[in-house]
């Protein structure tokens, strides 16, 4: 439950959400993932032809369990993958969610192609289809913290 669930708000004001775990309904094995939209409403206008923005912002909030003894980034050090064929696939056995960004492949020729942002819930396989003739080389991960981590490539 978040709470206040409204705020207003004056210029230069900040506020406090919290958020409150009732303790039932959430598994004890993996993490949660929760989206947080925080809406902003601007006053009504007191001139004529004023352009105003209203802005959606949109948080991940994660719930990690008490009983879960790893760690992020022993997670992402037990991340695996495989290529086969024009498949590129990832399998995390860990109870987190692992947040996979700015991924590239490489051909043979040294061409980089970009890979699609993708979230890795607990305990799942993702596939990315690439070329055959392309290989994995880079990848990074967003931290607890928020900052983005390299991600070893194993060659």
């Amino acid at each position: 439950m978040a709470t206040p669930p409204l705020v207003k708000l004056r210029p230069e004001q900040s506020a406090q959400l919290r958020f409150i775990y009732s303790g039932t309904g959430l598994p004890a094995d993996r993490e949660s993932l929760f989206w947080v939209n925080i809406q902003e409403v601007p006053p009504a206008p007191e001139e004529n032809n004023i352009l105003q923005f209203a802005i959606r912002t949109r948080l991940k909030l994660f719930y990690r369990p008490q009983g879960i003894a790893t760690s992020l980034p022993k997670a992402v050090e037990n991340l695996q993958w495989q290529q086969s064929a024009n498949t590129l696939s990832f399998t995390n056995n860990s109870p987190l969610h692992i947040t996979v960004i700015n991924a590239e492949a490489i051909d043979n020729k040294g061409k980089i192609y970009p890979l699609k942002n993708f979230m890795l819930l607990p305990y799942s396989h993702h596939a990315v289809n690439i070329a055959s003739m392309q290989r994995l080389h880079k990848m990074k991960y967003i931290n607890d913290y928020g900052a983005v981590v390299d991600i070893p490539i194993k060659k």
